[in-house]
């Protein structure tokens, strides 16, 4: 006895247009010998080039839920718990779950929870990156089970932008320059307390 996932991941590409969808199916529990209490994540993106100012792009949409109970194998089974919280990413026997030193080894945001996310990128030819994301989510809706990023219910949004350009020094080498700015609103659903939260970063790596 122990602690057994199955998922499947795929990509689709429409022949003849840079437009794909891909997904992802995870199966907590077996029922009748297939994946039961699953969780799901869904996306569609699209892509091209502005050769006039050698960049490509990629825009995408994603949704994801890390509450196992979609897909019953058998809805008339009676076996609720597929439905319930504070099962994919908690076990009794692996206390720590799905995670590692106290961090999820799956989505980011842990167990019980669903996000909505859409996104572009830019991406020059030199490796210059800049992008934006904007997010929508809902983690540990219960407020129960463990959860890795907040021990209370949590309802936010965030807005994202980032950037990476190399810049010569010395004609010599080359410095990596990542800058990211963000902007979080956040409600405690459990206290019905807002939290607002405006920061940004800086990072610099040299090519070696």
């Amino acid at each position: 006895p122990g602690n057994q996932l199955a998922g499947v991941d795929y990509r689709l590409k429409l022949k003849g247009w840079n437009l794909a969808q891909y997904g992802q199916v995870v199966g907590e529990d077996e029922e009748t010998f297939l994946p039961d209490a699953n969780m799901l994540l869904f996306g569609i993106e699209h892509w091209g080039e502005l050769k006039s100012l050698n960049v490509s792009w990629r825009i995408y949409y994603e949704w994801a839920d890390t509450r196992a109970g979609y897909l019953l194998a058998d809805p008339d089974s009676g076996h609720r718990r597929n439905r319930a919280f504070n099962i994919a990413y908690n076990h009794g026997i692996y206390r720590e779950g799905y995670r590692s030193k106290g961090r999820s080894i799956g989505h980011a945001m842990d167990g019980d929870g669903l996000m909505r996310s859409l996104g572009a990128f830019i991406v020059k030819d030199n490796g210059d990156l800049y992008g934006l994301k904007l997010r929508n989510y809902a983690i540990n809706r219960d407020g129960l089970g463990p959860n890795s990023v907040s021990i209370d219910p949590l309802d936010g949004n965030s807005i994202e932008l980032f950037g990476e350009s190399d810049l010569p020094i010395f004609q010599s080498s080359n410095l990596r320059i990542r800058l990211g700015i963000h902007y979080i609103d956040e409600t405690n659903v459990r206290t019905s307390e807002n939290y607002n939260d405006f920061g940004g970063s800086l990072s610099l790596s040299k090519q070696l």
